[in-house]
This record gives structure tokens, sequence and C-alpha cells, in this order.
């Protein structure tokens, strides 16, 4: 029995590919010309911006000549405007006792347009660039912080010798007096409205009415026994002796504090005063402009 041998076939056997372990290499991306442009814009652009801060910076954070020149004319202005209401407030107190109603009421109102001014003025100078950068900034400061402390006391003097005024005018009438009648009548009349008096906030006026109060009481129970004695040079001498001492030790003691209130006045306004803060800013104004 003849056996069929299989015919060959002509398909291809295609070996099967070797396998191998790991991963090959992934090949590094090539860098576009656009990603080249839009890194170079980046660092380009921080460095503008870095550039342009600081400018920024030392425009904001520095000052210049014109800048020195214009706080110099504001503060000059300002000077003067202080000056005035040194004058204004000076003439105030030199009235007190001897100028009229319409005279007073006229020269309050001077300081009080002083102050409305001075204040306006200072404004302007504070926001000028030359005061508000570097040790510029430092001396308006000091010199602003002066400038309100004074201020604020002149407003309060101006309504201090408001409320004393009116006691001031009638005490002074016993310096005027031409006979003993007269000048007792005065005496108890400045004693009886010195009692009148309010509180008063500025310390010297303060201190000084209280020493008024107590010395023109006494001089005016001494004053009356005195010239009640009917016999003073024979049986009543002790007494006329005792009187003519109290009353004597009395008006000392109302110069006195007549004398130490002034000075402490003096002082208070001295205190306040704004002299040495504003030669510093000013001189450093005028030198800044030659720099």
């Amino acid at each position: 029995m003849n056996s069929t041998q299989p015919e060959p076939t002509n398909t291809p056997v295609t070996p099967a590919l070797k396998q191998t372990s790991g991963t090959s290499p992934t090949p590094k991306p090539k860098m576009t010309k656009k990603k080249n442009t839009m890194i170079a814009s980046i660092v380009g652009g921080a460095i503008l911006l870095a550039l342009v801060s600081a400018v920024v910076f030392v425009s904001v954070t520095t000052a210049s000549r014109q800048d020195y020149k214009e706080a110099a004319v504001q503060y000059n202005t300002l000077s003067s405007a202080n000056s005035a209401l040194s004058r204004n407030i000076t003439a105030l107190s030199s009235g007190l006792t001897t100028d009229t109603d319409d005279e007073f009421n006229s020269s309050i109102e001077d300081v009080e347009e002083s102050i409305v001014t001075l204040k306006k003025e200072n404004e302007e100078l504070g926001d000028l660039k030359a005061v508000r950068v570097g040790d510029g900034k430092d001396l308006y400061n000091t010199f602003d912080a002066k400038l309100a402390n004074n201020i604020s006391y002149s407003a309060d003097m101006v309504q201090t010798v408001k409320k004393v005024r009116p006691v001031m005018v009638v005490c002074s009438k016993v310096s005027k007096a031409t006979d003993n009648p007269a000048r007792l009548a005065a005496v108890k009349e400045c004693s009886t409205t010195l009692n009148t008096v309010g509180d008063i906030s500025n310390a010297q006026y303060s201190a000084f009415i209280g020493l008024l109060k107590v010395g023109y009481a006494d001089y005016a129970r001494d004053f009356e026994s005195y010239l009640a004695l009917t016999d003073p040079f024979r049986t009543q001498f002790d007494q006329y002796k005792t009187l003519s001492g109290k009353i004597t030790t009395t008006q000392k003691e109302l110069r006195t504090a007549s004398t130490d209130f002034s000075a402490a006045v003096r002082k208070s306004s001295s205190e306040v005063s704004v002299k040495e803060s504003a030669n510093a800013l000013g001189n450093y104004l005028r030198d800044q402009q030659k720099s």
C-alpha cells in the first residue's frame, strides 16, 4: 500500500525574536528654536524687572536737588507762619490787662488764625518728598512732633487767657487805687472774683491763680482790720505793727508770685520751642541743595 508523502510547503517560517531584558535608552529631545527664544525672553524679562525695581526703589527712597529746593522754600513759608504765631501770642499776653475788650478779642482771633495757617503750612511741607525719605524724614518727624506740642500749648494758652482775663482786669485795679478806701474795695473785689475762676488746664496759670486767691484773701482781711484801727499809734500800736507786718509780707509774696509766674511761663514756652529742631531741618534742606 503506497503511503502518501506530505507535500512540502512554500510558506517561510519566521524565526521567533529573541527576547532581551531591560529597556533601550530614550533619546534626548532636541530643544527647538521656539523654546530657546522663550527661555531667553523669560530671563531677559526677569533682568528688566529687576532693573526697573531698582530704579523705582532709588526714585522712591532718594530726593533730588529740586526736591530739596522745593522743601526749603516751603520750610521758609512755614517758619514765617511760626514767627507770626509767636508774635501774636506775645501780643496777647502783654495786653492781657491793658487792652480793651475789642483789642483783646482781636488778639485772640490773630492767634487762632495763626494756628490754622501754621498747621496748613506744616501739612504742605510734610507732603514733600525731601522730608519723606532718608535723613530728611527723621529730621522732619522730630520737628513735626515738636511743632504739634507747641501748637497744642498755644491753643491751650488761648483758652486759658480767655478764662483768666476778667479776674486779672479786676485785680489790676488794686495798683490804680488812689486812697486806702478805694484800695480796700479793689482788694476785696479782686479776692471775690478770683474765687469765681474754675479749673485751668495751663499749669503755670493754675498755680498762679491759686497763690493769688490765698494772697488777696489775706490782704483783704488784714487791710480791712488795719483801716478799722482808731488809735493805731497809741493804744492799738501792737495791733498796728502786727497788721502792718502781715500786709507788707503779703504784698511781697504777691510780687514774688508774679515774678515766679513770669519765669515759669518763659520756661514752659522754651520747653515747647521748635527752634532747635527747626534749625536742624532748615540747615539740612539748605545743605542738600549743594551736594
